[in-house]
């Protein structure tokens, strides 16, 4: 029979904190390491002397696996020893598994970590990886010496501007950014409100008790993306036929979902792809459509045979370097915009929902006045501006802090991945060619030196006429941003206004205690947030 004093033993063993961690010397690093695998093996062994007689075989060959695995990742990782110790790493995999849920991404532990080094190794199912922790080397990654970080880490071999590397990737996103300037999204705006007043009814239901927003949202968001992606006004959830069926599952984020894009990336199934995929070939083969699949083949001809110089668009990114081609083509075939399409559908539904959730938690959970403040700004600029439209939505200010300050607290995804191009040194930090860098968005969010009181929600950050933290990057950062932010943020802010516009928000009993978010991949989601909703009083009107 295990007695209570043998299970804290193996817990004690098994769970050491991390604690400080100081740059060592090559041999101490390989010492550090060597340990981490007999404490592992000795918790192991342990556990055999606390099983029953009858267990006692199994136990033991357990044991004999977990020493032999030991010994392999001692000499696996022994050989590059450049960075912190994987042996911290491992310690954490291993506490995580044994404690509940951290709501701390493992990349932003090892970017708190206290040590002097400027990347900590880690792992990434089987190659290692570079969490980067220091803000010169990041910037330096993703904007200065961007041309040795040209390519990103993928599971995917499609057409998708995400997947593509090099110059396939440049030309083909010099091509696709003017469709996500201005004048496209203020055409594209009447997309985002046609489903609206549906969203308002389904919220509506849940009036009087805890209610989840989120799935009302998520399936909003599908049906605003399905108008203005495939020109189709339709209303998720509500039907049952084939397309509601495959959109559904794009935004499931259950168990099997979760383990699936831990392993193999967020994504839709393969017979999803095909099934959307399909879908586009007949739509692109029609004319006379304004919807975003149109307005995406126009916008990519225009640009065709133009100056083959990528220039600067300030709407998009003031770090962009001008970035030279080498008149590598991208043709603008079915198979190329069907691949763009698909992209931006499915990339856009998660973020979107998560977002505007995220917000109205952010919104609950501080002064009731900042709805009251949004609620009148919206009803103000709504006032002056003839209606709820493009012009409207872009002059309310303080909307547009909240949802800078709330993608702060909880950007699109954790971390983004850099693949090193060719070998690299930079203030005597080598990378070399092939290997993968991490740069920790929700750790650089999170951190003192970049934003006062990082844990508070507080718009005024994104106020004033102070350039923006170049540590802020909920998108991304440097010439790999994602190309739909603006997209993106547009559809927040529309259906954000609505929603504040109509109800109150203040957070349920069971939403409080708890981690407000939880991950999908390398998406950021909310954790089964419930709000209790209430009609809101009349505005009054701003002078």
């Amino acid at each position: 029979m295990v007695d209570h004093d043998s299970v804290v033993k193996l817990m004690t063993a098994l769970r050491r904190p991390l604690g400080d961690v100081k740059t060592p010397s090559l041999r101490q690093k390989q010492i550090d390491l060597s340990c981490s695998c007999y404490r592992f093996r000795d918790a192991t062994l342990l556990l055999v002397l606390l099983s029953d007689g009858v267990h006692c075989f199994k136990m033991l060959t357990l044991a004999l696996i977990t020493a032999a695995v030991s010994i392999a990742v001692f000499y696996v990782f022994k050989r590059d020893c450049r960075f912190v110790p994987i042996s911290t790493t491992i310690l954490y995999r291993i506490q995580r598994f044994l404690s509940s849920p951290s709501s701390e991404h493992e990349y932003k532990i090892l970017y708190d970590l206290k040590t002097p080094s400027k990347a900590v190794k880690s792992r990434s199912l089987l190659h290692p990886v570079y969490v980067l922790r220091d803000p010169s080397l990041i910037k330096n990654v993703l904007v200065r010496d961007f041309e040795y970080f040209t390519d990103r880490q993928h599971r995917r071999n499609s057409g998708e501007l995400f997947d593509l590397d090099g110059e396939e990737w440049r030309t083909a996103r010099r091509k696709l950014l003017p469709v996500f300037s201005p004048e496209p999204l203020e055409e594209m705006f009447k997309y985002f409100t046609a489903n609206l007043g549906t969203l308002i009814t389904k919220i509506s239901r849940g009036l009087g008790g805890a209610a989840d927003v989120g799935r009302p949202v998520e399936t909003s968001v599908a049906d605003i993306m399905s108008l203005a992606v495939f020109g189709l006004e339709i209303t998720i959830g509500k039907k049952k036929d084939e397309f509601t069926k495959k959109a559904l599952s794009i935004i499931e984020t259950g168990f099997f979902q979760s383990i699936k894009a831990s392993l193999f990336g967020p994504g839709p199934s393969r017979s999803t792809e095909k099934y959307f995929n399909g879908f586009l070939r007949k739509k692109l083969q029609s004319s006379g459509s304004n919807d975003f699949i149109n307005l995406m083949r126009r916008t990519a001809e225009k640009v065709e045979g133009e100056s083959e110089i990528f220039h600067p668009n300030q709407f998009f990114d003031e770090e962009f370097p001008d970035t030279p081609l080498d008149g590598k083509a991208v043709q603008i075939t079915e198979e190329f915009l069907s691949a763009q399409v698909f992209q931006f559908f499915t990339s856009g539904l998660q973020p979107i929902a998560s977002a505007v959730t995220f917000a109205l938690y952010d919104l609950s959970t501080t002064s009731p006045d900042a709805q009251t403040k949004m609620r009148n700004e919206i009803t103000s600029s709504i006032t002056k501006n003839g209606g709820y439209n493009y012009d409207a939505v872009r002059e309310m200010i303080f909307l547009d802090r909240c949802v800078h300050e709330s993608l702060r607290l909880h950007p699109v995804v954790h971390s983004i991945n850099r693949i090193c191009t060719k070998d690299y040194e930079s203030e005597g930090t080598k990378f070399l060619r092939g290997e993968t860098v991490v740069v920790p968005i929700l750790g650089l969010h999170m951190d003192e030196r970049h934003f006062q009181d990082p844990e508070q929600f507080r718009p005024e950050r994104f106020g004033g006429s102070e350039p923006r933290n170049p540590f802020y990057m909920p998108f991304g950062g440097g010439p790999r941003k994602c190309v739909g932010a603006y997209f993106t943020l547009l559809a927040i802010k529309v259906i954000l206004a609505k929603l504040v516009q109509q109800f109150t928000f203040s957070l349920s009993e069971q939403s409080i205690s708890k981690s407000p978010h939880k991950y999908h991949g390398p998406f950021i989601i909310p954790n089964d947030i419930k709000f209790n909703v209430s009609y809101a009083s009349r505005p009054s009107i701003l002078s």
